[in-house]
C-alpha cells in the first residue's frame, strides 16, 4: 500500500495498518503485505501477515483500526 491515498483514511498509513494488525491479532507478524480489494462486494484490505514463517490471510474493512477490527473474514493460514 505504499503511496496509498490519504482518502483511504487511517488504514492507508503505516500507523493505521499497524493498529489494524493489532486489532486482528497479527501484531507480532514479521512480514506484512496488504492490498486494496473488495470482499463480498465491500471495500476491503486483504492482509497477509507472516508470523514464524506461517502466512495468514485476513480480509478487513477499510475502516479497520485498533478500536474496530472490521474483520470481514477470519485469518486463514496459507500453504
Amino acid at each position: 500500500m505504499a503511496g496509498a491515498s490519504s482518502a483511504l483514511g487511517h488504514i492507508g498509513t503505516t500507523g493505521g495498518l499497524t493498529d489494524c494488525l493489532g486489532a486482528i491479532g497479527a501484531g507480532g507478524a514479521q512480514m506484512v503485505q496488504a492490498d486494496l480489494a473488495f470482499y463480498d462486494g465491500q471495500p476491503a484490505v486483504i492482509i497477509v501477515a507472516t508470523t514464524d514463517g506461517v502466512p495468514t490471510a485476513y480480509a478487513v474493512g477499510r475502516g479497520c483500526s485498533q478500536a474496530d477490527a472490521s474483520l470481514l473474514h477470519q485469518g486463514t493460514p496459507l500453504p
